[in-house]
């Protein structure tokens, strides 16, 4: 996956949350945004490699969307330097 394209997928259908495919153990991922004060949920077996973030207020929104999107980046790039668990 290349950076320059946008990885956040989403999975559509649901009113008062975003989730979205992360690649990454939801642990991991968990910590890094919560470095950038964003928390999010749990996990929900068997979707380890997702995450879920309910949503709020539209400046909250933008400041957990790019989180998200630093976040995975960072770990795409980490990846390719074959530093990925």
């Amino acid at each position: 996956m290349s950076c320059s394209r946008d990885p956040v997928q989403t999975m559509p259908g649901l009113i008062a949350q975003a989730a979205g495919k992360t690649r990454v153990p939801h642990a991991r991922f968990a910590a890094e945004l919560l470095r950038q004060d964003v928390e999010i949920a749990h996990a929900f077996p068997p979707y380890e490699r997702w995450a879920r973030v309910s949503i709020g207020l539209p400046e909250e929104n933008d400041i957990a969307r790019s989180a998200v999107r630093k976040t995975l980046h960072g770990l795409v790039a980490a990846r390719r330097a074959g530093s990925q668990e």
